[in-house]
């Protein structure tokens, strides 16, 4: 679901496991990976799932055991299928009921909203919406009416409104109870083959204003019962490892059922945001182009990405103009008809998102610190500065809002080329790295000179330019930048004292990569569970060989290839690690 509390309340994860957290950091509240498909239209990339309930197809329902209830309610909630046909919710029987709704998966990826009253189909033979619904994404779907003739009833695909006007009444009850991922009764059939989530029943229509609150739902709202605030709440399914409805009336009976931690159970995955991300670094996964970041401070709109593979200005690339906003809980992309961007028809893409700070703080300059626009998110351990320097000289700070020392800053000039030069504290002061480059190590006194509690020191030109960083620094049991040295063909094991979503690595001892790996790109090659790998100096698209794979455990990461990348013998590597 990608809320907060999932973290906590599921999974088996206690505050003395080793794969825990530090306290009060909730690691989905701070920094997501997300994987999703261009569609060359305006899309938002969102949705506040990760576990829910996935279903096989064949034998898997959850019987919620609501009865007697009628037809002018309101239905909501999220599904994720590849599949052609099979029922999301129903309470229709299948074998020629009387009264009841069935919203169902169609030919070609329609969803079917099927109501019937007396015997009398509302819709003849459905009311089907739209295609292309069965591309394994997560949509939302809504479905409310009062019942009475002549009233629209509303239907909602994702942001997509649908009405139609029926011409009976429907305030009659249903014939079966309630059921998710199959009809009412066995006779019909009409398993589902995919995963659904975050259910919810009101006993009201509900209007358009409502059905944007839920389909914007955020962490804050999550497990909310009566999120509308009038009492119209029938129940919530949550299905974070169970059927349980959160108003604890009408507990769900689940059958062969299967639930998601992490996005590893079998046929269920995960997709979301809990916050609004400050920080978005995009990769095509399909297509050799470079790599696109956005920020917050720097906006969204049509000049303002940066690519890490190249030395570039801010916006440098006028066909990468479609990145819209910074949502709530995600982000949206417009609309392109170019393949150099990231939101091309049909390339797969994935998004690393960090949360900054809701406000931008204005630091002014004083003595030899610069002024600066700062988003700083103290508990995750990471800002995002940026700042000019009008009259440049080797003794000038910036400051970085975080409360203790980065261990790690990557800044690039924005308003004309230049280098993406990389602080990490295993390399020190007075060197620097290069992202955008394999290149060896530099010795440079002047390049990142001091970095300490409150503000850094650089001097790597001497023009009036504008710049931008990204700072981090180790949160105990969240978030941890280090060093290891390279086994060749023997094993290597790095704790960290979690277990990792995300690590950035880097050989410090010779001209190598940046490589780039995450746990929802995991390819399943046991044990070397993600050798699904991306560049942050290439432009290149994914390799998924196994040579180059690493294995994420409950508390580190386990290396025993001999890869020079980041295993070679002998070599010094450092790690960015986010859990």
């Amino acid at each position: 679901m990608g809320f907060n509390k999932k973290f906590f309340q599921t999974g088996g994860i206690v505050a003395s496991s080793p794969s825990a957290p530090a306290a009060g950091i909730d690691p989905y509240a701070n920094f997501e990976t997300v994987t999703y498909t261009g569609n060359g239209s305006t899309q938002k990339i969102t949705g506040y799932i990760r576990k829910g309930a996935g279903f096989n197809g064949s034998s898997s329902l959850i019987d919620t055991g609501i009865s007697g209830h009628t037809l002018a309610w309101g239905y909501s909630g999220w599904f994720n299928t590849t599949a052609s046909s099979g029922v999301i919710l129903a309470s229709l029987n299948g074998s020629g009921s009387s009264n009841g709704l069935t919203i169902s998966m169609q030919s070609g990826g329609a969803v079917r909203f099927l109501f019937t009253v007396g015997g009398t189909n509302i819709i003849s033979s459905g009311f089907d919406v739209g295609s292309g619904f069965n591309d394994g994404n997560w949509h939302f779907f809504a479905f409310t009416w009062d019942g009475v003739s002549g009233n629209d009833v509303a239907i909602r695909i994702d942001n997509n409104s649908y009405s139609y006007t029926p011409t009976i009444n429907g305030t009659t009850s249903s014939d079966a109870t309630l059921k998710i991922g199959r009809f009412g009764i066995s006779a019909g059939g009409g398993y589902l083959n995919g995963k659904v989530d975050q259910i919810r029943i009101f006993n009201k229509k509900l209007s358009p204003t409502e059905l944007t609150t839920l389909y914007g739902e955020t962490s804050a709202t999550a497990s909310t019962f009566d999120i509308l605030s009038d009492s119209s709440a029938v129940a919530l399914y949550q299905l974070e490892g169970n059927a349980n409805d959160t108003g604890g009336t009408y507990n769900g009976t689940a059958t062969n059922v299967s639930y998601a931690y992490n996005g590893t159970a079998t046929n269920v995955n995960y997709l979301g945001m809990a916050f609004q991300p400050d920080l978005v670094w995009i990769k095509n996964r399909s297509t050799a182009v470079s790599h696109c970041l956005f920020d917050s401070i720097r906006g969204a709109g049509t000049t303002n990405q940066l690519y890490s593979d190249s030395i570039s200005a801010q916006g440098a690339d006028t066909t990468l103009t479609n990145f819209v906003s910074f949502d709530t809980n995600g982000f949206t992309l417009g609309a392109t008809s170019g393949f150099n961007v990231p939101n091309y028809n049909g390339d797969n893409y994935v998004a690393w998102c960090w949360r900054g700070a809701n406000t931008t703080t204005n630091v002014s300059a004083s003595g030899n610190q610069v002024a600066a626009d700062i988003r700083a998110n103290t508990d995750g351990g990471f800002s995002i500065v940026k700042y000019t320097f009008s009259s440049p000289s080797a003794s000038q700070t910036v400051p970085h809002g975080l409360n203790s020392a980065p261990e790690m800053i990557i800044t690039k000039c924005t308003s004309t080329t230049g280098d993406w030069y990389v602080y990490h504290k295993d390399v020190g002061t007075g060197k620097y790295l290069v992202l955008n480059s394999g290149a060896d190590v530099a010795n440079y006194a002047n390049g990142f000179a001091t970095v300490d509690a409150t503000a850094w020191q650089q001097y790597f030109r001497s023009d009036a330019q504008t710049h931008v960083a990204y700072c981090f620094h180790s949160i105990n049991g969240y978030q941890k930048l280090g060093s290891y040295t390279g086994g060749g063909a023997s094993n290597v094991t790095v704790s960290l004292g979690f277990q990792p979503r995300f690590v950035l690595i880097r050989s410090t001892s010779a001209s190598r990569n940046w490589m780039m790996y995450d746990s929802l790109r995991d390819t399943g090659t046991v044990p070397y569970d993600n050798s699904a790998l991306l560049f942050a100096d290439s432009s290149s698209l994914e390799l998924t060989d196994a040579i180059r794979g690493i294995q994420f455990t409950s508390d580190g990461f386990v290396l025993n290839q001999n890869y020079d990348n980041t295993n070679g013998s002998g070599e010094t590597y450092i790690y960015l690690a986010i859990a």
